[in-house]
């Protein structure tokens, strides 16, 4: 059952690289990530414009 855990890579260049596909992998991630920060932001901004507006009326 353990064995399913033990990562299949050598080290943890080789992780990053993910055989030659890393870049791809890792600037989608990055982009997921950076896609969902925005989200977040921009949720936050409207929460916070509502707020204001509601304790204005």
């Amino acid at each position: 059952m353990l064995e399913a855990l033990t990562p299949w890579w050598p080290d943890f260049a080789s992780f990053l690289q993910m055989g030659k596909h890393g870049p791809y992998v890792w600037g989608a991630f990055g982009f997921c990530a950076l896609a969902l920060a925005l989200e977040w932001w921009s949720l936050r901004r409207c929460a916070r414009a509502l707020d204001t507006q509601s304790k204005e009326d």
